[in-house]
């Protein structure tokens, strides 16, 4: 399939922005593959309603050629950041981003965010954190306990549905 960008722009994060694309692809892959709908959540909901009951799913680069999905099936968002992002407590390695953040909403699978990435580490590592072998980014660690300092972040469904 063919993309023709029909909206862009961008979402602010922590520490400045990020920016997105919209495609209108030249033919439905949905009818062939099919799709996951799209699900708006309310930060209190996504806070409360969903605790250890979200996933990520991505291709890690982690392990290069690997052709493999990769999944975390019970994280949660553990607070907001002041963008209104959700940090949140999923295993996600390189090549999760823009990946789906997912929630069961009444039976079925929907998208609820989508995964930025991690915050920038930024001063000493709490105890018991890893390095990780990445050559890209130093500060990619594996991380014993989560803190809001170094969560993972995604961006929420309803922040990119108001780009339209």
């Amino acid at each position: 399939a063919v993309g023709t960008p029909v909206a862009w722009g961008s979402v602010a994060v922590q520490g400045g922005s990020d920016g997105w694309v919209k495609l209108q692809l030249d033919r439905c892959l949905g009818e062939t593959h099919g799709f996951i709908p799209l699900q708006p959540l309310a930060a209190a909901t996504a806070l409360s309603g969903y605790q250890g009951r979200l996933a990520a799913l991505g291709y890690s680069t982690a392990i290069p050629g690997a052709r493999t999905l990769h999944g975390d099936l019970s994280c949660s968002i553990r607070s907001l950041e002041g963008t209104g992002n959700w940090r949140n407590d999923c295993a996600i390695p390189r090549g999760f981003s823009g990946g789906p953040l997912l929630a069961n909403v009444g039976g079925t699978w929907r998208i609820v965010g989508l995964i930025r990435g991690q915050n920038v580490v930024i001063g000493d590592m709490p105890v018991g954190a890893a390095a990780s072998s990445s050559t890209r980014n130093p500060a990619y660690y594996e991380l014993p306990t989560y803190s809001d300092a170094w969560s993972n972040v995604a961006v929420p469904m309803s922040t990119i549905m108001r780009g339209n």
